[in-house]
């Protein structure tokens, strides 16, 4: 189970390494994730750890777009190692039939309202799927009417 300590031991493996690059990614990664408990006032449940992950991920990747719109390429390619080194801590993405499985499970319960069978499907794999992902897969359950 992921939780502070194993990122701090990460992050002391990268300090031995002088991989100065991942060094400076964990130490913002914990950051994040102590404001988070301190939101919280507890510790974090590894599915709230990977949805923070998630989303230090997405912030990379939307850095990325806006500095090769920019025209800067050697800052789009930091923030693409970074985004590398954070996703390495994401568990293996969930495949495509299981998330659509549990769509056409949520749809039985709820009939065709977007809304509630995102609720569900997230409820179900959250910190495992991306929203964007889970809603477009929704989004082609419904057009099918499958």
């Amino acid at each position: 189970m992921k939780d502070q300590k194993f990122f701090s031991t990460a992050l002391k493996k990268a300090l031995k390494e002088k991989d100065s690059l991942r060094v400076s990614v964990l130490r913002l990664l914990l950051t994040a994730l102590h404001n988070e408990e301190i939101r919280l006032l507890r510790p974090l449940k590894e599915e709230e750890i990977n949805s923070l992950i998630q989303k230090e991920v997405k912030k990379r990747q939307e850095a990325i777009d806006l500095y090769k719109r920019g025209g800067r390429l050697e800052l789009a390619e930091k923030e693409a190692q970074e985004k590398e080194i954070l996703a390495s801590f994401l568990p293996a993405p969930v495949k495509e039939e299981k998330i659509v499985e549990s769509i056409k499970e949520a749809r039985e319960k709820v009939g065709d309202n977007f809304g509630q069978i995102m609720g569900l499907v997230m409820a179900k794999w959250r910190g495992k799927v991306e929203g964007e992902r889970a809603a477009s897969l929704v989004k082609k359950v419904l057009a099918k009417g499958a």
